[in-house]
């Protein structure tokens, strides 16, 4: 079982190489099932960083907030990140809005002009330690935007 441990966080690291992004948070630790009703498995820290800016010119914003149903546990040491295939194209600031508003994620996503991949959000939750993937949700579409300060993005987020 110990090498078969080995193995996996040894292509862990290989793929997390290739690929240009952080991916340890894509995979859970081993042998941490959580025994919440929801089954989610708890997972490391991500450190999301997107793609060096300078390998795509455009850009899309993101303001994105997180669904009622995981509110009570959001944090300003929370991960939210946006991906196009397993590139990590933006990764997001957590903001306060004050007046008992939700806080917000701010996420610029880059891109290229001729962009054929859909947008991932993934969130990962430091409280809990569970990991959430919106799905592929959106097209990248140059200096648009997905939710504004006054009217986030509440993307559906599934455990992963």
């Amino acid at each position: 079982m110990k090498i078969i441990n080995l193995f996996f966080i040894a292509g862990l690291l290989f793929c997390s190489i290739i690929t240009g992004c952080s991916k340890t948070g894509d995979a859970p630790s081993a042998g941490n099932d959580n025994n919440n009703s929801n089954n989610n498995k708890t997972y490391p820290a991500p450190g999301w960083q997107a793609i060096n800016a300078a390998t795509y010119a455009y850009s899309m914003t993101a303001v994105v907030s997180i669904p009622d149903s995981l509110q009570q546990t959001v944090g300003s040491t929370d991960e939210l990140a946006a991906f196009i295939g397993n590139e990590c194209r933006g990764s997001g600031s957590y903001v306060e809005r004050g007046n008992g508003l939700k806080p917000v994620f701010y996420v610029l996503i880059k891109g290229a002009a001729d962009e054929a991949g859909s947008v991932t959000f993934k969130y990962y939750n430091k409280k809990s330690s569970f990991m959430y993937s919106s799905g592929d949700i959106l097209q990248f579409v140059i200096d648009d935007n997905y939710g504004t300060v006054d009217a986030p993005a509440t993307p559906g987020f599934k455990p992963m």
